[in-house]
């Protein structure tokens, strides 16, 4: 099986929604449901850019 490795960045720009995760794999988000219907904001990214997450969530369904 290959893996498929992209960047956040490059995630947002295949129209993924995506979410910054804590090591335990939990949302570092107050509520995650929003991005299941929508992308997050350049400002929103670069946010959590700065929130340094040591993971990302690809939020799955129709909206990735």
């Amino acid at each position: 099986m290959s893996e498929i490795i992209v960047t956040p960045a490059e995630a947002l720009g295949m129209g993924w929604s995506i979410i910054p995760i804590k090591s335990d794999k939990f949302p570092m988000l107050d509520t995650w449901k929003d991005y299941q219907s929508r992308q997050a904001t350049e400002a929103e990214f670069q946010a959590w850019l700065n929130m340094n997450p040591p993971a990302w969530a690809i939020i799955t369904g129709r909206i990735s």
